[in-house]
C-alpha cells in the first residue's frame, strides 16, 4: 500500500511540474489573442460594437462591413481578429514592449527587464513605428485612422483608415489580454 502510495504522488507531482512547465500556461498564443478578439467583439458583452457601427456610423452590415486594404478585403470583426494577432509581429521586435512591471518607479523603464518599454507605454506611444518599424498602432494612431477615415473624401483611403483602425483596435486588446496573465504583467 505503502508503494502505490507513494506512486500514486510522483505522478501527481509529475503531472503537476508538465502543466506548470508547458508554454499556453505563461501567457496567450496568437490564435488565442484571435479568438478572444473575435469573441469579445461578436458578443459584445455589453457593448454592442455591430449595433453601434450599423446606428452610428453607417454600416448597414454592422461588424461584417468589408474594407479593403492592399489587396485585401476584411470583415471589420476580421480586421479586429487578426490585429490581436499582428501585435506579436515580428516576433521579439513589438512583444518586447508587451511587459509592464508595476513595481518599477519611472515607468518608461518598467517593460521586460528594463529593455523593452512598459505596456501601458507602448499602448500610447506616438512612436511605434520609429522604435520597430513595423506600423504604427497605437491608440493614438488607431484614433487618429479613424478620424482620417470619417474625413476622407476618397473611397480608397476612406476604407484603408477603417481597416488600419480596426486592426490598431485589435492590436490594443491584444495588449489589455497580455495584461491579465502573470508572464507578461512582470518583467521578472
Amino acid at each position: 500500500m505503502k508503494n502505490y502510495k507513494a506512486t500514486l504522488h510522483f505522478v501527481f507531482l509529475l503531472v503537476l511540474f508538465w502543466g506548470l512547465m508547458d508554454d499556453p500556461c505563461h501567457g496567450y498564443m496568437k490564435p488565442t489573442h484571435e479568438l478572444l478578439n473575435g469573441t469579445i467583439v461578436s458578443k459584445g458583452y455589453g457593448y454592442p460594437l455591430s449595433y453601434y457601427l450599423a446606428t452610428n456610423l453607417g454600416f448597414s452590415n454592422g461588424f461584417s462591413e468589408k474594407f479593403s486594404k492592399g489587396g485585401a478585403s476584411k470583415e471589420v470583426i476580421t480586421w479586429i481578429m487578426v490585429g490581436g494577432s499582428y501585435e506579436d509581429e515580428p516576433n521579439l521586435v513589438r512583444n518586447m514592449h508587451h511587459f509592464h512591471d508595476p513595481l518599477v518607479e519611472y515607468w518608461p523603464n518598467a517593460g521586460f527587464k528594463g529593455v523593452g518599454i512598459s505596456s501601458a507605454i507602448w499602448a500610447q506611444s506616438l512612436t511605434q513605428n520609429q522604435l520597430t518599424g513595423t506600423g504604427n498602432y497605437s491608440w493614438h494612431d488607431a484614433r487618429e485612422y479613424f478620424h482620417n477615415a470619417l474625413t476622407a473624401s476618397d473611397e480608397n483611403i476612406r476604407n484603408e483608415n477603417f481597416a488600419d483602425c480596426f486592426r490598431g483596435l485589435g492590436q490594443q486588446m491584444h495588449l489589455v489580454q497580455d495584461a491579465s496573465v502573470p508572464a507578461p504583467a512582470i518583467a521578472a
